[in-house]
């Protein structure tokens, strides 16, 4: 996959980069980033930026998960 150079510029992980040049390519998609400067990126590029635990709160509300409390398990056991 290219990198948009405007996010390349960024001093970012390989996957920021990619999921931040995706999402900016196509405008009707958010980019799940967990990662402080991948967020400040998004916002700075106008891209709309989730964090994994907003991603579980919205899996929720939509019905497609019973609970948040196993994910968010999951990412305390994870180190995040």
């Amino acid at each position: 996959m290219l990198l948009a150079p405007v996010v390349a510029a960024w001093d970012l992980g390989k996957g920021e980069l990619q999921v931040l040049s995706l999402a900016l390519k196509n405008s009707d998609c958010a980019a799940i980033v967990d990662n402080r400067a991948a967020r400040h990126c998004g916002q700075v590029l106008g891209i709309i930026a989730i964090r994994t635990g907003g991603l579980l709160i919205l899996a929720k509300r939509r019905g497609l998960i019973p609970s948040i409390s196993p994910g968010i398990q999951a990412l305390r056991d994870a180190g995040l």
